[in-house]
């Protein structure tokens, strides 16, 4: 007979069986209450000594964990679970981004209930296709999946759940998302779809993959600054920055271009020639990403300046002046080559 994964609790440890035998330590209920975090004391401090032998949060994780248990959500369970061995390292209020599913489910209503008990700033949002405004709890905020494609503040999420169950979830998400949550916060995918995993896995190698109920999986793994730092350079922004500091190097040589026009012999003045064409494709390439309406024409009008000095056509000067433009547009509206300054 096929053996399947379970979750069991021995009145102290949560452990994930896998449909292999292997067990994992999901949660150490009992660490609450060896200093290992701040709980007991944001909830009872007046009684402590008192509530501490009681072992209250026990029955508060018991309880909200019960309607999980009883539809059935293994794969939510373990996320609970796991996010509140998580959140046992925080000591301040923390935001939870839950992309897919419910903001009314089970899932999202027992989670926001857990974060508060952490602390009452808590906030779980939930990106889904409900539809829903008009929220029972209010510590739950609902982004409409149409706007999935809207850019999310970066590193403000210390948990992020993409919940496939419902197949919502595009693989694309995955680097869009990534970089909202913070380095070393914990990242969780609960999914069925191949494609999924694999962007997940692309993403951060070293996923761990724990099988759930039906066909579903739980993909889940602390995301490091490494991982972090690649999927941010996937995103808009992090391309923008990557070209800004690209473009910085590439203006520094180019100064030292035009300051020596009057010396360069024909092997030198080829090199110029091709290094302002890249340049000239690169804005033309961010062109839609920069602020500055004027970057591609400026780009442009420096390399044909150099075209008609290399032909013979123009002096020099045009080709400092055009280039100051340029270099002076840049500074002006993206902060770049700010480190030198441009003398005639």
């Amino acid at each position: 007979m096929k053996r399947v994964s379970s979750i069991k609790f021995d009145n102290r440890r949560f452990s994930y069986v896998g449909n292999d035998g292997r067990a994992k330590l999901l949660l150490d209920a009992f660490d609450i209450y060896e200093n290992h975090s701040t709980i007991s004391m944001t909830e009872v401090e007046p009684r402590y000594g008192k509530l501490r032998q009681d072992k209250p949060f026990l029955g508060t994780l018991l309880k909200h964990l019960e309607p999980l248990k009883e539809k059935k959500r293994m794969g939510y369970a373990a996320v609970v679970l796991l996010m509140v061995r998580e959140l046992w390292k925080k000591h301040h209020a923390v935001r939870v981004l839950r992309v897919g599913g419910s903001s009314v489910d089970a899932l999202s209503m027992e989670s926001a209930a857990i974060l508060k008990t952490f602390h009452p700033d808590s906030l779980l949002y939930c990106m889904s296709r409900d539809g829903i405004r008009l929220l029972p709890v209010d510590n739950i905020f609902s982004i409409p999946m149409e706007l999935k494609d809207l850019p999310l503040m970066q590193q403000q999420f210390a948990v992020l759940l993409l919940d496939d169950t419902r197949g919502e979830v595009s693989p694309e998400l995955v680097h869009s998302l990534l970089p909202t949550l913070h380095p070393f916060g914990r990242f969780f995918c609960l999914t069925a779809r191949e494609e999924l995993m694999a962007e997940c896995s692309k993403a951060m190698p070293q996923l761990e993959k724990m099988p759930m109920e039906g066909n579903l999986c739980l993909l889940t793994q602390e995301l490091s600054h490494e991982d972090w730092a690649r999927a941010w350079m996937e995103t808009p922004q992090g391309k923008l920055e990557h070209w800004k500091r690209e473009a910085a190097r590439c203006l520094e040589l180019l100064r030292v271009d035009t300051e020596r026009l009057e010396s360069c012999g024909g092997g030198q003045q080829e090199d110029i020639l091709r290094r302002a064409k890249e340049f000239e494709f690169s804005v033309a390439e961010m062109y839609p990403s920069l602020a500055s309406i004027d970057a591609k024409m400026l780009a442009t009008q420096f390399r044909e300046a150099l075209i008609d000095w290399h032909l013979g056509n123009a002096e020099p000067t045009r080709v400092k002046a055009c280039f100051a433009a340029l270099q002076e547009d840049l500074r002006r509206y993206h902060d770049i080559g700010n480190e030198w300054e441009w003398e005639n």
